[in-house]
């Protein structure tokens, strides 16, 4: 009767780390692997996007982020964009969207509800966001 108490309470143990390791894949993914770099033309002036890897964007470069798009890397709003609600729900649980402004800051996962698009300064390198924090705490737990 002993041993079948054992074998019980490893198997809801095994049971429980497969679904913490589902829910970390889950928000793990919910990060774009890919970004929009912003490049202005110094002569001209007009700006134009190229679609790179996340994991080549550094700190610095600038992104545009069209409504409906998610934030791959933890960045802040520039002055030359407008204000705009981002969803932020999936990493902090507030159903409300949340308006941001100039030199507000956004995080990796959060999508841009519009009503445009924004220009954003990247400020984390990936592996560094907020979001990549929460995963490694749960994956830890």
């Amino acid at each position: 009767l002993l041993i079948l108490f054992i074998l019980l309470g490893r198997l809801l143990e095994g049971m429980a780390k497969r679904r913490t390791g589902d829910a970390v894949s889950a928000l793990g993914k919910m990060k774009p692997v890919t970004g929009l770099l912003y490049k202005q033309n110094d002569l001209t002036g007009e700006g134009g996007t190229e679609l790179v890897e996340a994991s080549f964007i550094e700190v610095g470069d600038i992104l545009l982020i069209p409504s409906g798009s998610a934030v791959p890397l933890d960045s802040t709003l520039l002055p030359m964009s407008s204000s705009s609600s981002f969803d932020e729900s999936s990493l902090t649980g507030e159903s409300m969207p949340v308006l941001k402004q100039s030199e507000d800051f956004v995080f990796a996962g959060s999508t841009n509800l519009g009503p445009s698009a924004v220009i954003v300064r990247v400020e984390k390198h990936s592996g560094e966001t907020m979001i990549d924090g929460i995963v490694d705490v749960v994956r830890d737990a």
